[in-house]
């Protein structure tokens, strides 16, 4: 990889000798006494980009050069797909041509075109410099020139599809891998991203994939981290904000504010204070609670290659330690093994006390997880989705190992993945919920045996302020059961098969005290 002096260096050689080394380069009709430049476009030097300025056209050569005349402005394809452009200069850079204000190696958009173009590189060694390949440039589509929103997937998708077309096998390098390679071309100090980012990214809940969401990483002027948001794929909407309120001295950031969303509003906040090394890694966090009150500590054991933890231990205030957690993960940083033991070091069953497995679809959402609790209960879910890739089902079996009984629950989304309905079935017994308050308590259930409806429970706004439960039965006749927030009987009123009324009893301490009649 040639490293940013020396492509200056060359370039200066040509702008005093106003030749270059290669005739991909064309001059369209213009003043020709005007002196031709030559500039450069790095992430190393990429081959075989178009450029065109109002006079001049061609392919980038080998050492990614343009020729441009002052003042113009270039833009550069990927073949008939439009990248971006900028006033020509003797260096350009994807930050160059992003056409977002104040862009910088940790803006998305710049990570997602570094990541494109190393992708596309036909040896897979963006070292030796990117050589984009014609037959690879036409399998492209427009949309994945704008795929930060979903970048990983387009990663994939955009492997996928030049593997179907052409038969060419490419290595996928994703956004923050691309940026820690740029960072090194340009000489930009990476250090605090490349270790910090893809440790918060990686200590999310597994539930919430990493190739379902997109980060947003936002800094200031002076580089310093001071927002991070985190978007769910489908829908598309925020489900995580992560603001740094305090630094260290050198600009780290130490303290973190993390507020979690549920169906795209602000949920609870909690707090988390980054702990290091003194090489500045990320080693660790110390856990506050809602209120403010530090509850654990978590150290990271073990990080991988991609800067991802995969084992980590949590203490508690006082030192005792209370759990290791164990993180087998795919190529894309997903989870696919999740151990929980209660011994710091044993793998043994006995210590086992939860595991988790994740399979996922070709969008990276989740496809089917299972819980597995030694001696105690399995449970396995398997996810369905609409052709916008939202939620719209999920089917649970649950066996409950020590009362050797197996229960199904369906769950029901609408297209915002609000759950609307949910179905409990145990042999012939099936409760539906089917009526929800706006805070998510369920307000309505039926029970049914066989085909049978059974019973009505409705609650009322508080959840268990009172409840009333209708007992229907076959012959038509029902009764109607009232209970305090201890589900205690209040009273319960009978009714016949007509419906007409005819008594009620009245119970104090689920004794009866008195019966009123009709």
């Amino acid at each position: 990889m040639r490293n940013f002096i020396q492509s200056l260096m060359f370039l200066l050689g040509l702008l005093f000798c106003g030749c270059t080394a290669d005739n991909s380069l064309s001059e369209l009709p213009g003043d020709s006494e005007t002196a031709l430049l030559t500039g450069v476009f790095l992430d190393s030097a990429v081959e075989g980009l178009y450029f065109e300025t109002a006079t001049q056209s061609g392919y980038t050569n080998s050492k990614g050069e343009f020729n441009y005349l002052p003042g113009e402005k270039v833009s550069f394809y990927l073949g008939d797909h439009f990248l971006g452009d900028s006033k020509a200069g003797p260096v350009l850079t994807p930050i160059s041509i992003v056409g977002i204000p104040k862009a910088n190696i940790n803006t998305p958009e710049v990570q997602y075109m570094a990541a494109l173009l190393q992708t596309l590189d036909i040896d897979g060694d963006a070292k030796n410099g990117i050589k984009l390949e014609p037959q690879i440039i036409d399998a492209l589509e427009d949309s994945h020139l704008r795929g930060r929103e979903n970048a990983t997937a387009n990663i994939l998708e955009i492997v996928k599809k030049v593997r179907e077309k052409t038969g060419i096998e490419l290595n996928e390098v994703f956004p923050e891998q691309a940026a820690a390679h740029l960072a090194e071309t340009l000489g930009e100090n990476f250090q605090l991203y490349t270790s910090l980012l893809p440790v918060l990214e990686s200590t999310v809940n597994p539930f919430e994939p990493m190739t379902s969401v997109t980060w947003d990483h936002q800094i200031n002027d002076e580089g310093r981290l001071l927002k991070s948001i985190r978007y769910e794929n489908h829908p598309q909407r925020v489900s995580a904000e992560f603001v740094y309120t305090e630094y260290l001295e050198d600009g780290y950031p130490l303290i973190i504010e993390i507020t979690k969303y549920e169906l795209g509003q602000p949920a609870f906040t909690i707090k988390k204070e980054i702990l290091y090394t003194e090489e500045r890694k990320a080693i660790g966090f110390k856990n506050y609670s809602i209120d403010g009150g530090l509850v654990s500590f978590t150290t990271f054991d073990g990080i991988d290659a991609n800067g991802h933890v995969v084992e980590s231990k949590t203490f508690a205030v006082t030192g005792e330690f209370l759990y290791r957690e164990t993180f087998e993960r795919l190529e894309n940083g997903n989870v696919n093994i999740h151990n929980r033991y209660s011994s710091e070091t044993s793998t043994e069953l006995d210590d086992l006390e939860i595991r988790y497995e994740f399979t996922y679809n070709e969008f990276g959402e989740l496809s089917i997880t299972k819980q597995l609790r030694p001696y105690k209960r399995n449970i396995k879910s398997e996810y369905m989705y609409r052709e916008d890739n939202t939620l719209q089902q999920k089917n649970t079996l649950i066996l409950v190992l020590d009362q050797n009984r197996l229960y199904s629950r369906e769950d029901f989304y609408n297209e915002q993945e609000k759950l609307v309905q949910y179905n409990i079935m145990s042999g012939d017994w099936r409760s539906e919920y089917v009526e929800f308050y706006p805070n998510g308590d369920y307000k309505t259930v039926y029970t049914y045996y066989q085909d049978w409806l059974q019973e009505i429970a409705v609650f009322d706004e508080e959840g268990y302020g009172e409840l009333k439960i209708w007992h229907l039965d076959r012959s038509g006749s029902y009764q109607i059961d009232f209970r305090d927030p201890n589900h205690a009987l209040i009273k319960i009123e009978f009714y016949d098969d007509n419906g007409n009324y005819e008594r009620t009893e009245y119970y104090e301490n689920n004794e009866l005290v008195r019966t009123e009649y009709a």
